[in-house]
């Protein structure tokens, strides 16, 4: 992949951002290679209704077809999401065939962006139904999400199962915001990341990943700031860290639902092991290498709290206040170390 050519465009104004992602998608045949490339370029797809119209292409997904659900969780798109509400029953997610239905419940009740963001459509719901109300409601439709993805044994690998892991249910949140009145095609879409960029994740175990991060992570770094790998070295801090980053693909430390999905674009059209090079990238953002430079050297905890909280100064393309680095800042460095 040409990384000059991704990157092209990137002083193109908001505006001129989303009129061309939409004239992308009008085409009677979409140009996936020209998606993919505005996916990477600043902003990423732009909004939650963009992504609606894009996220299932990039994945392969066919939206007439959705991946068909138990009859406990399946979900009727054609109803708006408080008609949907109306029909959901605790019931039908206690009778559901999945074990971890409960821990999923709980999970969901911490999901990150009930407790910090509120999408444009839930402003616009909270003028017919209370907060509360919709963010309870929310909540349940997630949870449904989530069993109906793990429910779902299309193409789940050798042992014909996904296994659920505190931490998806961030990955779910933001499918779920972006994808609010399109939940069968949000089911799909979720179990085909599942199934692809987080296979290695919902597995039995993080066996996978933490012996990737343990074999790859320091030579990596080694080759592209050799000065921070050898301080990092020193200060004992162990890769796996880092794991919560990689299985949640950001998600749980990012606090902004615009932030985490434009993420989102990026990791969806580029290799499964991006979040890897989008991990090295944000460790050597120059403020972020200063702050692991400048950590109590008296304690070796301190280091592993200073590297793991460097997301918070993640900022979203077109906000920026310069006080942090943007999430195309990462993309762009994270694309030249690949």
């Amino acid at each position: 992949m040409e990384t000059s050519s991704v990157l092209g465009k990137q002083s193109l104004t908001k505006q001129e951002k989303i009129r061309e992602v939409e004239d992308c998608l009008s085409q009677n045949e979409v140009n996936l290679w020209h998606l993919r490339e505005l996916c990477l370029m600043r902003g990423g797809l732009m909004t939650a209704e963009l992504r609606r119209q894009a996220w299932h292409l990039l994945l392969g997904v066919d939206a007439d077809n959705h991946i068909v659900t138990s009859s406990s969780s399946s979900v009727n798109t054609t109803a708006t999401q408080s008609e949907e509400t109306k029909r959901v029953e605790d019931s039908d997610i206690e009778n559901s065939f999945t074990d971890d239905t409960e821990l999923i419940s709980r999970d969901v009740g911490r999901a990150v962006y009930f407790r910090y963001s509120m999408t444009e459509a839930t402003k616009e719901q909270l003028t017919s139904q209370g907060a509360e109300d919709y963010i309870q409601s929310g909540k349940t439709m997630l949870t449904r999400l989530i069993v109906s993805t793990i429910e779902n044994e299309a193409d789940n690998g050798q042992d014909g199962r996904l296994n659920y892991y505190q931490g998806f249910h961030d990955v779910a949140s933001v499918i779920f915001v972006n994808m609010t009145r399109e939940t069968e095609l949000a089911c799909a879409i979720l179990h085909k990341l599942a199934a692809s960029h987080l296979r290695d994740a919902m597995m039995q175990d993080f066996t996978n990943i933490s012996a990737l991060l343990e074999i790859v992570f320091y030579p990596l770094l080694q080759a592209v700031d050799e000065e921070l790998h050898d301080y990092l070295i020193l200060r004992e801090l162990i890769p796996s860290v880092f794991l919560t980053w990689m299985i949640t693909l950001f998600s749980h430390d990012i606090h902004s639902e615009q932030t985490a999905s434009r993420l989102f674009d990026a990791i969806i059209v580029s290799h499964p092991l991006l979040p890897l090079y989008l991990t090295i990238a944000i460790l050597i953002q120059p403020k972020n290498r200063q702050k692991l430079f400048n950590a109590n050297r008296s304690e070796a905890a301190m280091m592993q709290v200073v590297a793991t909280s460097l997301l918070a100064g993640m900022e979203y393309d077109f906000q920026s206040t310069h006080d942090g680095f943007t999430a195309q800042d990462v993309i762009e460095c994270a694309l030249g170390v690949m």
